[in-house]
C-alpha cells in the first residue's frame, strides 16, 4: 500500500470514530429520535458505536508517523508546520460548537512534529528534555493527551536519517517494538483515565491497525499526489466535522 491509501484508510477510521462521538453517542445516551430517524435499535447502535471508536484511534497513530516521515522528506518544514497550525485553528471552530475545550488532532500533529525538531536540532540534553517536558504538557490540552508526544518519541526510535538529502531508511525490528511500546502505552493511559477493561482492549484495536499497517503493509511510496489532495487531508478533519454537527442538529 501507498501513503495515499493508508491516509484514506486512516481519514475513514476518523469519520467513523466522529460518527460514534456526534451521532450515535446522544442517541445511546437518550435522544432516541436520532435512532429513530436512522433505524436503529438501542443495541445495533451500541455495537456500532463500539466498533467505530475502537478503530478510530487509528487514524491519530497513522498521522503521528507520517508526522515524523514527513519532517524528512518536506522541502518546508515552516509552510508545513503552518499547514498543521492553520488549519488546526479552523478545525477549533466545530470542536468549539461541539463545546469541546481540548484542542483538535492537526495542532497534536504540530506538537508532534515539533518534537521530532527537538529531537533533531536541539542537542544538549537538559534543553531537549526541558522542551519535551514542555509539549508533553501541551499534549495534556490536546485529544491525544498523554499519547502524542510520547508516540513520536518512541517511534522515532526506528527511523534514520540518511547521508542523501531527504532520504530515510526504516529499521523493521526497532518499529515493531517501538509499535509495540505506543500499544501498551495507549491501554495504560486508557485504564488510568477510568475506562473499563473491555473499553480498554477495544480502544486499542486502531493503534494496533496502525501498527499493521505502517510496519508491514506500507511500500514506502507517496502514491498519485497533487496539491488538491494535499490540501484535501488537511481540510477533511475541518469539513466532515462541521457536516457531522450539521447532520446531528437536522435529526436531532
Amino acid at each position: 500500500m501507498d501513503k495515499n491509501i493508508i491516509k484514506i484508510l486512516a481519514l475513514t477510521a476518523m469519520l467513523l470514530d466522529h460518527i460514534a462521538l456526534i451521532i450515535l453517542t446522544p442517541g445511546i445516551e437518550g435522544d432516541a429520535h436520532i435512532l429513530e430517524t436512522l433505524h436503529l435499535s438501542l443495541s445495533v447502535a451500541v455495537f456500532l458505536k463500539t466498533l467505530f471508536l475502537s478503530v478510530g484511534s487509528m487514524a491519530g497513530a497513522v498521522m503521528i508517523y507520517f508526522v515524523i516521515e514527513g519532517y524528512h522528506y518536506t522541502r518546508d518544514r515552516k509552510k508545513y508546520l503552518l499547514r498543521l497550525v492553520g488549519f488546526g485553528a479552523l478545525s477549533q471552530i466545530p470542536f468549539l460548537m461541539l463545546g469541546i475545550r481540548y484542542l483538535n488532532m492537526l495542532i497534536t500533529l504540530a506538537l508532534c512534529m515539533l518534537t521530532v525538531h527537538v529531537h533533531y536540532h536541539v542537542t544538549d540534553k537538559g534543553r531537549q528534555g526541558m522542551l519535551y517536558l514542555v509539549l508533553i504538557a501541551a499534549n495534556l490540552h490536546t485529544d491525544w493527551n498523554l499519547r502524542a508526544v510520547p508516540f513520536t518519541l518512541i517511534l522515532m526510535d526506528a527511523f534514520q536519517a540518511e547521508p542523501r538529502p531527504r532520504c530515510l531508511s526504516i529499521d523493521k525490528e526497532k518499529l515493531k517494538f517501538a509499535w509495540l511500546k505506543c500499544i501498551i502505552l495507549y491501554m495504560v493511559v486508557d485504564y488510568f483515565s477510568g475506562e473499563s477493561i473491555a473499553n480498554v482492549f477495544t480502544g486499542v484495536t486502531g493503534v494496533v491497525l496502525a501498527a499493521v499497517l505502517t510496519t508491514f503493509c506500507y511500500s514506502g511510496k507517496q502514491g498519485t499526489s497533487g496539491k488538491f489532495m494535499r490540501i484535501g487531508y488537511y481540510a477533511f478533519y475541518p469539513l466532515h466535522l462541521i457536516l457531522l454537527i450539521l447532520l446531528y442538529r437536522a435529526i436531532a
